[in-house]
Parts: structure tokens; sequence; C-alpha cells
């Protein structure tokens, strides 16, 4: 089905990869929280300094890229 991280950055459905922590994030979740608010605090950041024009135009790409459609 093509559904590990590998595969969906290739295809270019996700972003990236946020590690885990050792054992899982299941073993321990306040380390999984912080590596998940790290990353997310970051992205916003790069984000905000964006255009808006400029982030709706690769949202709109980035989806036309997962499929198709018919009008």
């Amino acid at each position: 089905m093509k559904l590990t991280a590998p595969d969906l950055m290739e295809m270019e459905i996700i972003d990236k990869v946020v590690p885990e922590p050792p054992g899982g994030a299941h073993w321990d979740h306040d380390k999984a929280t912080e590596i998940l608010r790290q990353h997310i605090v970051k992205e916003l950041g790069r984000l905000g300094k964006l255009p808006v024009e400029e982030l709706l135009e690769k949202r709109r790409s980035k989806f036309e890229k997962m499929g198709y459609w018919e009008e």
C-alpha cells in the first residue's frame, strides 16, 4: 500500500518525518510530545515568514499532486 514514511516522503504527501524517542512514542509520551512540539514550533516559525500567496500556492500544488479530479 506504500504507507511507510519514506514512501509518503517520496510521493510528496508528507513534508517531514518526526523522529520518535528511543523505544517508540508509546513508551515515552512526554518525550514524544516534546519532540513534536519542537518540530511544530520550528515549522510554524518558518511558514510564518512566507507570504500568504506563496503558502496558498504551495498548498494547492501539493494537493494537486495527490490525485486528480474532473470538472
